[in-house]
């Protein structure tokens, strides 16, 4: 229904709702006196709870406008409570510092002038925690949805190749490339959303604000596509062999294209969705091959050694690549 508010809007109206009563018993046990101190403040805090506009922003104007208003008994208790809010709402550094002035504030004027500068604090803690909050629900949004796709596109082409399965799709080099790009997109997209909550919880405001750009998000399983593709022909090209990698190359005497056989398929799915999955493991196997590319001339010097990859040493995440003989 058009107008209709969503369940957070009126979470949102509520609060601010609850938020003005407790605002009007502030006013109602203002002190007689309060308005003979400070007149001004007292009116505008009128004003302001009888405007139509009840905004979170107006309710924070009259919790600045209120210490002037207190008497001394209620700016003690408004102070105190402040200060332990703070405890878990500010850094400790900044928090520590307002006990230090809240300690050698010993005037009514002193302990109000730190009580604003403490409200003021707290209300823009508040105001970022709720742009974060906004930010991380937009960032998780994109990201279900990046992975969604990702899924659904290996799915697709899952389904429109074992149709057309006639075709013999499996000595398709293309198809191969094609496979293993959307297994990195997809390793890549389900890094996102399972290291998603640390990343929103490490992350700080300004991190948020990059992080929700659509072309940072989209970046990621872009990276993993190319790096799926990268280790593809890595594999095709023979530098990374062994039992635990799939067997690409044709045997000599077959000719190309040759058929993938269902093992070595699901291999190369595995390996590309973690080549997509981890963010080291292609840009590492890159800078080994560099370092062996700049070795001694040497024609052998790119083949794969079993040996190394067999070794205790080989069981590490990144794949071993070829070294010299």
């Amino acid at each position: 229904m058009a107008g209709k508010k969503s369940s957070s809007e009126e979470e949102v109206r509520e609060l601010t709702a609850q938020f003005y009563v407790t605002l009007r018993a502030y006013v109602a046990r203002l002190q007689p006196d309060a308005e003979t101190r400070a007149p001004k403040p007292r009116q505008d805090v009128e004003a302001l709870l009888n405007a139509d506009d009840a905004s979170w922003s107006n309710a924070y104007q009259v919790e600045q406008l209120l210490v002037d208003l207190f008497d001394d008994a209620t700016l003690e208790v408004e102070l105190q409570s402040r200060l332990i809010e703070a405890e878990s709402n500010l850094h400790p550094s900044l928090t520590a510092h307002y006990l230090e002035l809240a300690k050698a504030a010993t005037t009514s004027d002193a302990r109000r002038a730190v009580l604003a500068r403490l409200i003021n604090d707290l209300q823009w803690r508040h105001t970022v925690n709720e742009v974060k909050r906004a930010y991380s629900k937009e960032v998780s949004k994109s990201t279900g949805l990046i992975f969604i796709l990702a899924v659904a596109l290996f799915a697709a082409t899952v389904v429109v190749l074992a149709i057309f399965n006639d075709r013999d799709w499996r000595a398709n080099n293309a198809v191969l490339l094609l496979i293993a790009g959307l297994a990195g997109g997809w390793g890549a997209g389900f890094s996102m959303l399972a290291s998603l909550k640390s990343r929103l919880d490490a992350a700080e405001f300004n991190d948020l604000k990059l992080m929700k750009s659509r072309w940072i998000l989209w970046s990621r399983p872009l990276i993993g596509v190319g790096a799926a593709s990268i280790l593809y022909f890595f594999l095709v090209s023979g530098l990374l062999m062994g039992p635990a990698f799939p067997e690409l190359v044709p045997d000599p005497g077959v000719p190309l294209p040759a058929d993938v056989a269902p093992k070595d398929l699901a291999l190369l799915i595995v390996w590309c969705f973690l080549a997509g999955f981890s963010e080291r493991l292609v840009p590492a196997l890159l800078a080994k091959t560099e370092d062996r590319a700049s070795g001694p001339a040497d024609p052998d010097r790119f083949k794969p050694d079993l040996a190394d990859m067999t070794s205790p040493a080989s069981s590490s995440k990144e794949p071993t690549a070829a070294s010299g003989s």
